[in-house]
């Protein structure tokens, strides 16, 4: 049966709400000693001793909000919370005239029930100068009967507060006092505090906004790193939303939270952490409440009438209590899983499609775009079974479940929402939800409501939680408001990111699947076997919701030859919903399909036989791509892949043709072999540099020696160029030689010849080598900033007549063309323009990949500013290229001729003629411009043909929502050339050039173009990264990040504490560069004096003139020069271009000290380089015998050799080397930090 039962719903106010996490690594050692005690202090209760459990669970409570509270209504909660196993609240307070009153009914309560409370002081209302009186709250509550206590101390906590001095609370309450307070990672480094929590890890976000990713632990990594040996507390949240207007808290946004209760359960569990705090039991404000609602009291609620009450109203949770309680058991009891004790599903969803029209006057809150229009249930299964979910009007979904707890979704339908779990063709328990879903509404409400269906009848009613008595007096509103933390991304993953860690995704609904296809047709082929397929990502697709949505992919694939997608996959939870949506387009449209298993999400150390389950489930579908009888099977690497053992469990006859990577993996349990690097590289996943070359045909050459005449599926791509800043969590920039690799890689197929080729991608837009069309139905990972206007389908077009080719087993591509064509692409800036000042990647970012690099990407030298056309002709004929007024006239024959013509800037046009007469011309949409589009260094080309195709393709809303995000130029999240544009008119030409070197089609490029064997770092991945994130040592939001911590290690120097994730800055290099500096200032002795800055604590100045003041005292006094001390906080950059300008406009000097507090001395020398690079040749920057001074904060293990090279000018290094046995042979001068 069926409950959704709404308790009560608490009240308004909702503070920063101070949240609460709890604990450590050593968890069995140190809080095996945790126990209530009242012998070390001085109590006015005996205080019974009770053992607590070795790990604690707490749950964050608001006492902002429950001014009507009597002790019975705190007794309610209690009771209910220790009946799921909680231990404790964590009471965040703030400043209200009735802290005393509720604290004194919350002690009492505690005291009556044997539950235990602590106070978590709220630094959005208290400060550094309250320590006497927080002093006096300990000393007055620490000693009740209901304190928790931890190693016979007064337990303690906060929301934020970094650097607050407890000791001195300490001392004026007289107790001894276990501080346990929320700061950021870097702040924990010297603060005298005895364990740390965080409060942001709970959701995923970027500087407390919304972002398409899933929840990961990397800022719980961070924390446990800069604790060392202190405990830990983590937090578990199960939703974010909140959506107050103007006239209350104008707060409005939701973090991605679709499965992210189970997701940071999993987590947690798995990381071992010794305690946690659940955010929260009753913030109504911001919807991550598991306490009951308070339908009697109403108009207490946040906001009054137009606040929190809209959203909160009838959407109760309390069956995510159910859900905790088996979590909590796991969790107490050491396991890495949690199990289920009984069958129940608790299912959850939000009352309206996120497209529903509301009479709302409050927007849709930011974010809203990222989660799924979807059915969440929540599977407790005792054994395997099916969850049948029924939503709306769609067809019922089934999805196979393991014992255990699984997180599995359908797409969304409006109406009736009906739940029934089966196990082996017998109902187990169905039931239908209270509250329909319509597409029409009143409140843009993005809250979710929560149900379950249990076995046995009706579920029980949960407990309610009185407030107060019928007459309580109504609330006043108080000066506490709602914890907002700070924001990660939420969603879903995106592109292949090559040498890149995954991204984070959450349960996977695919378990053990029923299959009942027991037949399979025959393959598509040709006369000589040959297969074509093409990669597509299902991390980007997750807002598809029926086979049609697939429908323009199929139909267009198959028109042009290609046989099968490779649909490749993480573990997001969509998955399983997408692949059978993906399966049953294919069979529809008389495709096939297969899967590609992605091994930056995937376990190839452990999960096999979770992969032969998913291929038990799908392989037998009429869709499945059949090689000789056996279902094909690829991957993107996976070398450790246990291959025998996906086939057992499989159970069906495979056919394996992995992306092993490695030549030294044992290629005999496979079928054949997939080489995923279709560009020309350095070897370490790089554009080639420095006399390094791996070309694709040396890959082709590796891996057919491997193979000794296995099957080898070889890839073939368009491009490479992706362009992440410090926006999105996976920062990425680099680009691989594309220029004519198309051409020259289809010539070279056609010369090998191999079994199978594989195209990447049809759809990767965010590495630019996609193929097919932007209005594709896809989400936005970010990379739209880049890929809006370039329509790759001219290369699309080409492919055409090769694909024939290949198939037919011939060498060359002439009598496979069947209609002249003209195919163009070039990329629509040139390489020199300089976006520094405007680009996303200008800031810092995390490049533990090494995959990032300010401004140009990584590779941008091997680019020729061309414009590239490929004459695919009938016969012979003379090909004339208009680019930007310069008149390019080539004679091609018959066949496929590649011509290059250097790049103009304006209009693009092309025309074909035979004897003095026109066959057919045109005009590109997009002109070549000497500008920065959008603000940013764009290497991605535009492809297209002549005669151009009647529609034009573009990207549509849905797939431009991160358009904005990071960008640092004004600029419309829309496509310019959009239905119904026109080309521009073509220019007149100035001059006329005869072009005579061209490439015709009858043979390859000498050396090959580009293939390469598999760089050692893997290129390919579903999605953006989350789960092992990329930078996350940003402080919260909510927090601020800049502050003068203490540093890790002996030295007393910090620039700040960084931020996690940095974004990227709003500004930066100047378009142009000096090209000489002013000598530095000197006297008759040539003697300097400098003086050290913090950059770190001034990132609230705007101007150069904030600077003024203190270039003119520092001058007046004599100081010639600033150190300009800098860590990796996001608005460092921002903050050196204000410096650099106000010194040089004060006639002062200044150069950078790296703090290696915050840099990485062991592996960011190349980084620290281009810093210098970007700064030495500035007219204020010190220069000593025409070099550029360069100081730290400690550094030893720097590599100056790097530093030097990389910044490509003269330096003088002058660091703080700290260590007398570090080698001083690299350096120009040393600094002694030491001065006390």
């Amino acid at each position: 049966m069926i409950r959704s039962s709404l308790s009560s719903f608490s009240l308004s106010f909702l503070f920063l709400s101070a949240f609460f996490f709890f604990f450590m690594r050593l968890s069995s050692t140190l809080f095996s000693a945790l126990a209530v005690s009242g012998t070390a202090l001085a109590a006015p209760h005996a205080v019974a001793k009770r053992q607590v459990s070795e790990k604690l669970v707490a749950a964050h409570f608001m006492v902002g909000i429950v001014e009507t509270y009597d002790q019975a209504a705190w007794e309610a909660d209690m009771k209910i919370a220790a009946s799921i196993g909680i231990d404790a609240f964590a009471l965040n307070i703030g400043k209200d005239a009735y802290n005393d009153d509720q604290l004194g009914f919350a002690y009492a309560a505690a005291e009556a029930t044997g539950f235990k409370v602590f106070i978590s002081f709220d630094f959005a209302y208290w400060g550094g100068g309250d320590v006497a009186m927080i002093g006096d709250y300990l000393k007055k509550y620490g000693s009740m009967a209901g304190q928790l206590i931890y190693q016979d101390k007064v337990f303690v906590s906060s929301f934020v507060g970094d650097n607050m001095d407890w000791r001195g609370a300490e001392a004026a309450s007289g107790l001894s006092i276990f501080a346990c307070p929320n700061g950021q990672p870097g702040s924990f480094n010297n603060w005298d505090v005895d364990c740390g929590m965080s409060w942001n890890a709970a959701w995923p976000n970027e500087g407390n906004q919304p972002i398409s990713a899933n929840a990961t632990i990397d800022l719980d990594k961070m924390y446990m790193d800069a604790l060392k040996d202190r405990p830990y507390m983590a937090p578990i949240s199960p939703w974010f939303f909140t959506h107050f207007g103007g006239d209350t808290y104008n707060k409005n946004w939701l973090f991605l939270s679709d499965t992210l209760y189970t997701t940071r359960w999993d987590q947690m569990l798995d990381l071992g952490v010794g305690a946690v705090e659940i955010l929260t039991w009753n913030d109504y404000g911001e919807a991550h409440y598991i306490g009951p609602l308070h339908p009697e009291d109403e108009h207490v609620y946040a906001g009054g009438p137009t606040g929190a009450v809209k959203w909160t109203r009838g959407m109760p949770h309390d069956a995510l209590r159910d859900v905790t309680a088996e979590y909590i058991k796991a969790f107490k009891a050491g396991e890495k899983k949690a199990t289920a004790s009984v069958d129940e599903l608790v299912y959850y969803y939000r009352p309206n499609p996120k497209g529903a029209s509301c009479t709302d006057p409050v927007a849709k809150p930011n974010g809203a775009d990222f989660v799924a229009d979807a059915v969440f249930v929540i599977a407790m299964a005792t054994a395997p079974g099916k969850v049948v979910i029924t939503s709306g009007g769609n067809a019922a979904v089934e999805i196979d479940v393991p014992a255990g707890i699984t997180t599995v979704q359908a797409p969304m339908g409006v109406g009736k929402q009906s739940f029934a779990f089966t196990r082996d063709g017998a109902t187990v328990m169905n039931g239908d939800s209270d509250l329909e879903i319509t597409e029409t509404c009143e409140v843009n409400n993005f809250n979710i409501f929560v149900g379950s269906v249990t076995g046995s009848g009706s579920a029980p009613a949960p407990p309610t939680s009185p407030t107060t008595s019928p007459d309580a007096p109504a609330q006043t509103e108080t000066t506490t408001s709602t914890d907002a933390p700070a924001e990660t991304p939420s969603t879903t993953t995106t592109t292949d990111a090559p040498a890149e860690t995954p991204s984070t995704t959450t349960t996977s609904q695919e378990s053990t699947p029923a299959t009942t296809e027991t037949s399979t047709p025959a393959p598509p082929s040709g006369a000589t076997g040959r297969l074509v397929f093409s990669h597509f990502m299902i991390g980007i697709v997750s807002n598809r919701n029926s086979p049609a949505d697939y429908d323009i992919d199929m139909k267009r694939a198959k028109e042009i030859g290609i046989d099968a997608f490779a649909l490749n996959i993480g573990v997001d939870p969509y998955t399983d919903a997408q692949l059978e949506l993906a399966y049953q387009s294919a069979e529809n449209n008389d495709m096939k399909v297969f899967i590609s298993f992605d091994f930056n999400w995937f376990k190839e150390d452990s999960e096999a036989a979770r992969i032969g389950e998913l291929v038990k489930k799908y392989g037998a579908k009429p869709a499945q791509l059949m090689i000789d009888g056996k279902a094909f099977v690829s991957s993107f690497a996976g070398d450790r892949l246990d291959v025998a053992t996906v086939r057992s469990t499989a159970g069906i006859d495979l056919f394996m043709c992995p992306n092993f990577q490695k030549m030294d993996t044992d290629f005999g349990p496979l079928d054949c072999a997939f080489n995923w690097m279709g560009w020309n590289n350095d070897g370490d996943n790089k554009a080639p540099k420095d006399g390094k070359l791996v070309t694709v045909h040396d890959g082709d050459t590796a891996y057919l020696n491997k193979l000794a005449g296995k099957p080898y599926m070889a890839p073939v791509s368009p491009w490479f160029f992706t362009h992440f800043g410090s926006e999105v969590p996976y920062s990425k920039n680099w680009v691989f030689p594309g220029d004519d690799l198309w051409f020259n890689r289809w010539n070279e197929i056609l010369a090998m010849g191999p079994n199978y080729i594989e195209i990447t991608t049809w759809n990767d837009y965010g590495e630019s080598h996609y193929i097919g069309p932007l209005s594709s139905t896809h989400t936005d990972d970010g990379g739209s900033k880049w890929v809006n206007d370039a329509s790759h389908d001219g290369f699309l077009d080409m492919a055409i007549p090769y694909i024939k080719a290949y198939k037919a087993g011939a060498t060359d591509v002439t009598p496979y063309i069947e209609e002249d064509k003209i195919v163009y692409w070039y990329r629509r800036t040139p390489r020199g323009v300089e976006c520094d000042a405007t680009d996303t990647t200008m800031g810092p970012a995390d490049n533990s990949t090494h995959n990032y690099f300010n401004g140009k990407p990584d590779g941008w030298e091997t680019m020729e500013d061309k414009v590239f056309v490929v004459a695919l002709l009938k016969e012979p004929g003379t090909v004339t290229i208009n680019s930007g007024g310069v008149e390019y006239v080539a004679e091609a024959g018959t066949g496929a001729t590649l011509m290059k013509v250097d790049m103009g800037t304006g209009t693009q046009a092309f025309a074909l003629s035979r004897g003095g007469s026109d066959v057919f011309s045109g005009v590109s949409l997009v002109p070549i411009v000497d500008e920065c589009i959008c603000g940013i260094y764009n290497f991605n080309p535009v492809a297209g043909s002549v005669p151009a195709a009647a529609d034009i393709d573009y990207l549509n809303d849905i797939s431009l929502q991160a358009f904005s995000k990071g960008l640092q130029a004004s600029c419309a999240p829309s496509p310019t050339y959009g239905a119904g544009a026109q080309p521009p008119a073509t220019a007149a030409p100035t001059s006329t050039v005869t072009v005579t070197d061209t490439v015709g089609p009858t043979a390859p490029p000498s050396g090959g173009s580009s293939s390469s064997a598999p760089a050692s770092t893997p290129t390919d991945s579903t999605s953006a990264p989350t789960s092992t994130p990329t930078d996350s040592s940003s402080a919260p939001a909510s927090t601020p990040t800049d502050s003068s911590s203490a540093p890790t290690s002996t030295p007393t120097d910090s620039s700040s504490v960084p931020a996690s994730t940095p974004t990227s800055s709003t500004t930066s290099a100047p378009t142009t560069t000096p090209s000489d500096t002013p000598a530095p200032p000197s006297n008759a002795t040539g003697r300097l004096v400098f003086s050290h800055f913090m950059i770190g604590i001034v990132s609230n100045r705007n101007s150069p003139a904030d600077y003024d003041i203190d270039m003119k005292r520092a001058k007046e006094i004599g100081i010639d020069a600033f150190a300009l001390n800098i860590g990796v906080d996001p608005y460092t950059d921002a903050q050196l271009e204000l410096a650099y300008q106000s010194a040089e406009n004060n006639d002062m000097k200044v150069f950078i000290s790296f703090d290696f507090n915050w840099f990485k001395e062991d592996s960011e020398a190349a980084r620290i380089g281009e810093l210098v690079k970007k700064y030495g040749a500035k007219p204020a920057q010190l220069m000593i015998d025409g070099k550029a001074f360069v100081s730290s904060f400690a550094g030893d293990r720097l590599d100056v050799a790097t530093v030097r090279s990389t910044a490509g000018i003269d330096l003088f290094m002058c660091p703080n080397f700290q260590k007398m046995d570090t080698d001083f042979g690299p350096l120009d001068c040393a600094f002694n930090w030491m001065g006390w």
